[in-house]
């Protein structure tokens, strides 16, 4: 989580909780309105559309062949796909991304591959081929919209937190 935060805070050179509330909105807002977007689809997650739990969201007669496979217990791991423009200087898989399960629905650009316990492969929703990538251990954040929820986790994982920061949440200080 924290290596995929700390490339949008480069452009400011700090790292996320080492932002104030107003900075870290600006520079969310300026990488581009898809993060917080891609953010909030990891950690705004129904347990029933994890990979494992998808028979309940998915009819029967739509299951494709990897899905069956995990459903019947076969699988621990999946690879999942994504394709992106090559111009996009995007070099693996993030947290929030739209994903496949089959290579051939990862047409556009470049392809890339990775390979992720079940239970981090969320159905989209929408068709039974589009899944996101939202790895489970990113469960414990609020929102990405909320700074809050990274400070507080930026303390638990013993992390420098500047006092500036903590202005914004005096209730947060040892």
């Amino acid at each position: 989580m924290w290596s995929e935060l700390r490339k949008v805070a480069q452009q400011v050179e700090k790292e996320p909780w080492q932002m104030t509330k107003e900075e870290f909105d600006r520079t969310a807002m300026a990488v581009g309105s898809n993060l917080k977007e891609r953010w909030n689809r990891v950690v705004a997650v129904d347990d029933d559309d994890r990979l494992p739990n998808v028979y309940k969201v998915i009819p029967k007669y739509k299951w494709t062949s990897i899905i069956k496979q995990v459903l019947e217990g076969g699988l621990k791991t999946v690879t999942v796909y994504r394709g992106v423009p090559r111009d996009m200087d995007i070099k693996e898989i993030r947290p929030g991304d739209w994903v496949a399960l089959d290579r051939r629905f990862a047409k556009s650009g470049k392809v890339m591959s990775k390979v992720v316990p079940v239970e981090d492969v969320v159905w989209a929703g929408t068709d039974e081929n589009e899944f996101f990538y939202a790895p489970v251990s990113y469960s414990d954040i609020q929102s990405f919209t909320t700074h809050r929820s990274l400070v507080q986790r930026a303390i638990k994982d013993g992390l420098p937190v500047p006092k500036e920061v903590l202005k914004d949440y005096p209730d947060l200080q040892a």
